[in-house]
């Protein structure tokens, strides 16, 4: 080859190679995640795409589908920013850490009085109420929606406020979704723990599973936030799912008790069928849900071995209904039954 064409070659190569697009980096796994073909797992792989679809058109940031123990699809919108925040879905970390806290001996049980942790609610009606009513919103505490109001999520300095705050009504008369309610639970787990629950859940919880992004939020004062917005990111939030389905143990450690998870994701209150003890109920197909404003959602099917994720920062216009198409879709995507983990 003329020495002029081998010049040649080498500066066409050169360039192909300076301007072929990088891959983008690996995400971290922590030697925690496997990726599958849904098609190798025996799935409905047009229920997969989509679903995949819907996450796109109901304008989800990301979305997570995790089968057998492995990630078959992970899909991530214009606006996927990490970390995330897990918007409502955090009460069901939080009833975690109340299971934990009643396996460590440090809570006796779900009827034990809010009074037991808080002297000032040892009066009147505020004396009737227990943990139990805080983890089915049913304690009397009404829900507030506006600053006005005094809705939790406009105030700085949370445990006093929700301290602070009347009832409405007798507890266990009425089913109200109550984020104050929630909040209350930060003090009480405080003081049960002997330590903020925030680092007990970084202690007993989130380091186990080795959830290096995620944490609670925490107000001006250095109160947990309870009733919203764990930060985390969808790969970690689907690792507690991936803890229940796996009974409460991870690499071979007891974490939450097993009788806990069937405890608080059953029916809890007769005032609302669908309410667990901060877990919801899904009937078809059958499991339990974390549920955030936006579709902030952990969706966990035991009977099919299926974990999902789906996450969304603000809302977005003319946006499908997620929930709705996205059961459907679970139930066609996966069997039941499924074959034990990979």
């Amino acid at each position: 080859m003329p020495a002029c064409a081998r010049i040649l070659l080498v500066v066409l190569f050169s360039s192909s190679v300076l301007a072929a697009p990088r891959p983008p980096p690996p995400k971290p796994d922590n030697g925690v995640w496997q990726h599958a073909d849904p098609t190798s797992l025996g799935m409905d792989v047009a229920a997969v795409r989509d679903h995949e679809t819907l996450c796109d058109e109901s304008r989800a940031d990301a979305c997570l589908v995790v089968y057998r123990g492995a990630i078959v699809t992970e899909y991530e919108g214009p606006r996927f920013r990490l970390p995330m925040y897990a918007m409502s879905s955090t009460k069901s970390v939080t009833s975690l850490l109340v299971g934990m806290l009643i396996a460590d001996g440090r809570i006796p049980g779900l009827d034990t009085p809010v009074s037991r942790y808080i002297p000032s609610w040892s009066e009147g009606d505020k004396g009737k109420v227990t943990l139990r009513h805080l983890m089915t919103h049913t304690s009397g505490l009404k829900r507030r929606m506006t600053r006005k109001d005094g809705s939790i999520g406009w105030i700085e300095d949370k445990n006093p406020a929700v301290i602070g705050l009347p009832l409405s009504w007798p507890p266990g008369t009425r089913f109200d979704y109550s984020n104050e309610g929630v909040q209350l639970l930060s003090p009480v787990l405080d003081a049960a723990a002997g330590e903020p629950i925030q680092r007990y859940a970084r202690r007993r919880l989130f380091e186990p599973l080795g959830l290096r992004s995620t944490s609670f939020m925490v107000d001006s004062k250095g109160h947990a936030w309870t009733y919203a917005d764990l930060k985390t990111t969808p790969r970690e939030l689907a690792r507690i799912g991936l803890l229940l389905l796996r009974g409460g143990v991870w690499r071979g450690a007891r974490i939450v008790p097993e009788d806990w998870i069937a405890l608080s994701t059953a029916a809890a209150t007769d005032l609302e069928p669908t309410c667990g003890l901060l877990w919801w109920r899904i009937a078809r197909p059958r499991g339990f849900a974390a549920r955030g404003y936006l579709d902030t959602n952990l969706y966990v099917f035991p009977d099919r071995d299926l974990v999902v994720v789906r996450m969304q920062a603000k809302p977005s216009p003319a946006a499908l209904s997620y929930e709705p198409a996205a059961l459907a879709l679970f139930e066609r995507m996966a069997p039941r039954d499924a074959a034990p983990p990979l």
